[in-house]
């Protein structure tokens, strides 16, 4: 808390018009608001009246609540560009701090701003490039009849329908994955990706949007075209979001056994490493046995790459910049990753 109230007690020459500090306390308060208004109309019971029934089942305050959620995003956008320091839109993941990998990397390390940009814009073009990834399933749902199969598999447990989507989407991963890096073309979008010299949880973020797109479009043809419950897709996705997040961050735990089956920080570590032996290995997202089976498993015992980043650091930096980057003729011969 000793960090943020210097914030809120700046005085006013030091947070002038267009500083961010502005932008940045309203989308506190749009957060805040909108948090009070799902929970009046999850729970009227509690946080509201019988006589205000009305009013939060009304069309009136969806259109509220939706319009002080988007308000919120921008607002938190504009602040982070605007306010350097930004300290009003950081989370901090405490397992960073307490078991680092590297205890000299601090949690506002080079190009962390960058990184947190790529993820609140990602998550625009998400939205706004939904009705793109969903081709490929809808294609393969109006090309082929699967009434039967989707029956079976919407009869298997729960659990195990989670467990059965994480092992199709991350087949069709891995290849698709292996395909970015040893494809020319392709590798111009992925190498953005792999442009972050410094691994945290917000460094997975740097994503091109036309791989996004891609991934997405290509992980959803299992999910939404095999029957699988809506309830353990939102499962995997969860998994997913949260598990993304944990492989690319700064934490050295010693794993042991567990670093067999699932991917783990050092494993994917390895993948984004610089050092010559850490080129095109380690395709999978969550589980190692699929490098192992086509072999690019790379995993030294207790080890760790040196260095991340692009071989030859021929990617430019700043959003917009990479951007366009995919789409430029390349000045000179690119190293390969």
């Amino acid at each position: 808390m000793e960090r943020f109230t210097p914030e809120f007690e700046r005085s006013r020459e030091r947070r002038p018009f267009g500083s961010g500090w502005l932008s940045g306390t309203l989308s506190v308060l749009a957060g805040v608001a909108g948090l009070v208004l799902v929970a009046m109309r999850q729970y009227p019971e509690t946080f509201t009246m019988p006589e205000f029934q009305a009013v939060h089942e009304g069309s009136f305050l969806t259109i509220f609540l939706k319009f002080t959620m988007v308000a919120g995003y921008l607002l938190a956008l504009l602040s982070l560009l605007l306010d350097r320091r930004k300290i009003l839109g950081f989370l901090f993941v405490p397992l960073e701090r307490w078991f680092p990998h590297r205890g000299d990397q601090t949690v506002f390390r080079p190009e962390w701003d960058e990184d947190l940009f790529y993820f609140l814009v990602s998550a625009m073009f998400i939205q706004g490039l939904s009705f793109l990834t969903l081709i490929p399933s809808n294609f393969v749902n109006e090309a082929i009849t699967l009434d039967a199969l989707q029956e079976w598999v919407g009869g298997i447990p729960f659990a195990v329908q989670v467990i059965l989507i994480m092992l199709a989407t991350d087949f069709i991963q891995y290849w698709l994955h292996r395909a970015f890096h040893e494809i020319p073309v392709l590798w111009r979008f992925h190498s953005i990706h792999h442009s972050a010299k410094s691994m945290d949880w917000m460094a997975g973020a740097r994503m091109h949007f036309f791989e996004i797109a891609a991934l997405r479009g290509f992980t959803a043809v299992p999910m939404f075209t095999l029957g699988f419950d809506l309830g353990a897709i939102q499962a995997y996705l969860l998994i997913v979001f949260v598990h993304s997040k944990f492989i690319h961050s700064n934490v050295g735990f010693d794993l042991g056994v567990i670093e067999s089956v699932f991917v783990t920080p050092r494993f994917h570590h390895w993948h984004h490493g610089s050092d010559r032996e850490a080129v095109d290995i380690n395709y999978a997202s969550h589980f190692p046995i699929y490098d192992r089976l086509f072999g690019t498993h790379h995993l030294p015992e207790e080890r760790w790459p040196e260095d991340y980043g692009v071989i030859g650091d021929h990617v430019p930096k700043g959003f917009f910049k990479q951007l366009i980057y995919p789409f430029q003729k390349p000045k000179v011969q690119e190293p390969a990753e």
